[in-house]
């Protein structure tokens, strides 16, 4: 297999930077794969200084089978990736790996702003579960939390053994049991003003979500009822994967299907 191999995953705006996984042969054993040994690593890269590791000096390598780089601002300042799909790191200007599951409790994340001020982070307590909405980090504020969508009110809440708990409980006392939907924030305008994502898992369906600032959470379904597009209301848009910069187009369908 060789030494080492890499692809990528995402570029700048100007496309002068590139992030992605590559794969190390340390312990010269012929494979680049080795898991708990830090043979899989976060790259960076850029035309002038080429390929080279994000720092992760500071994260127990012997603990994570591999880590990756997924995503990165506009600017190419802030990036941001995931281990073993349980973390979520960010690197600011390649400074040291920021592990944001364990400073907030976030899922991993993949939506950053243009100027990377803006990263939607999905956020759960560590100890419960519970989920605790969405909120945009801010490397050098913090977090702004936004909310999430309602059970209920946009999500159902299915049980395995009693069906849809909302002909039973009330969307508050849902989330006082488990807390807030999860949403799976996919993409943001570059302005940070719109998300797109969606909550919901395989085993209870998916909804799709939509954020706008100074207008709040709704579904597609919602969304499209509110714009007049009657017929799309019934489909069912579950999975939107993509938006523009501008905010104007966005790109995506229904979970499983092309």
């Amino acid at each position: 297999w060789g030494a080492s191999s890499s692809y990528g995953w995402a570029v700048d705006d100007t496309g002068s930077k590139a992030v992605g996984t590559a794969y190390i042969d340390r312990n010269r054993d012929g494979v680049c794969e080795s898991p708990y040994v830090g043979e899989v690593v976060p790259f960076i890269w850029d035309a002038k200084r080429g390929m080279r590791e994000l720092n992760t000096s500071n994260l127990p390598v012997a603990e994570l089978p591999w880590i990756r780089a997924h995503a990165i601002s506009g600017n190419g300042e802030v990036v941001l990736g995931t281990s073993n799909f349980q973390y979520a790191y960010a690197w600011v200007k390649e400074g040291k790996a920021i592990n944001l599951t364990e400073r907030y409790g976030a899922e991993p994340a993949y939506a950053v702003s243009a100027n990377g001020r803006r990263v939607a982070l999905s956020l759960y307590d560590t100890e419960t579960y519970q989920g605790k909405g969405v909120a945009f980090w801010d490397h050098t504020r913090g977090l702004t939390p936004i909310g999430s969508l309602q059970w209920c009110k946009d999500v159902p809440y299915v049980s395995w053994f009693g069906g849809d708990q909302c002909e039973f409980m009330t969307g508050e006392e849902i989330a006082a049991m488990v807390g807030t939907p999860p949403v799976e924030i996919f993409d943001m305008s570059d302005d940070g003003t719109i998300l797109v994502g969606r909550t919901g898992s395989f085993f209870t369906g998916f909804v799709g979500a939509l954020w706008i600032e100074g207008i709040g959470w709704m579904t597609w379904d919602d969304f499209f009822r509110k714009q007049g597009v009657v017929e799309a209301a019934n489909v069912p848009f579950s999975n939107p994967i993509s938006i523009s910069g501008t905010g104007s187009e966005v790109v995506g369908g229904m979970v499983g299907a092309s």
